[in-house]
Parts: structure tokens; C-alpha cells; sequence
């Protein structure tokens, strides 16, 4: 159910951004904004030069949180490990199996 809502949530900001594409295009002359596309194209490749850098280092960041993730789970593991031994022997005193 939560995730039906959080795509709802979606549905409002599309509309309004739909609503302005339709009054923008009816407001202005499409043909002038054709005639000079060189300058998009530069800025858009620009734009995409520098959006995959950005990309790159937050595939990096994160890989490297994952990895002093994937260290601290080891060590818990290693120390749960080492305390289990002495656990099992303590919830043998008990009358009844807890595992």
C-alpha cells in the first residue's frame, strides 16, 4: 500500500508540468526556436559531460560505503562468533531449549 501511494504522489506534479508544456507551446513559435540548435546541442553535451562525472563519483561513494559496510558486518559476525560459546553454555542452564 505504500508504494501505490508514493506513485500517486507522482500523478499531481506531472499533470501541472503537462499543463505547462501544452501553454508554453501555445504561447510561443515553435519555428524560431528551430532555427538555432547548434548552441543546445554544445550545452546539452556539456551538460551530459558533466552529469556522468558527477554519476561516477557517487558510484564511487557509494561502493566505498558499502565496503566499510560489508567490514563493520564482518567484524559483528566475528564478534558474535566469539561470544557464542559461552552463550550456548548460559541457555544450557535453562529448563527448557531457547534455540
Amino acid at each position: 500500500m505504500r508504494g501505490i501511494k508514493s506513485y500517486l504522489s507522482l500523478i499531481p506534479p506531472i499533470v501541472i508540468s503537462l499543463i505547462i508544456v501544452v501553454v508554453l507551446r501555445n504561447f510561443f513559435n515553435l519555428k524560431s526556436f528551430a532555427i538555432d540548435l547548434s548552441t543546445a546541442g554544445v550545452f546539452l553535451a556539456l551538460f551530459g559531460v558533466i552529469y556522468a562525472i558527477m554519476i561516477g563519483f557517487l558510484i564511487v561513494t557509494v561502493l566505498e560505503r558499502f565496503s566499510a559496510l560489508s567490514t563493520v558486518v564482518e567484524e559483528e559476525l566475528n564478534a558474535i562468533e566469539d561470544v557464542w560459546p559461552v552463550a550456548k553454555d548460559t541457555f544450557s542452564l535453562f529448563p527448557f531449549p531457547l534455540y
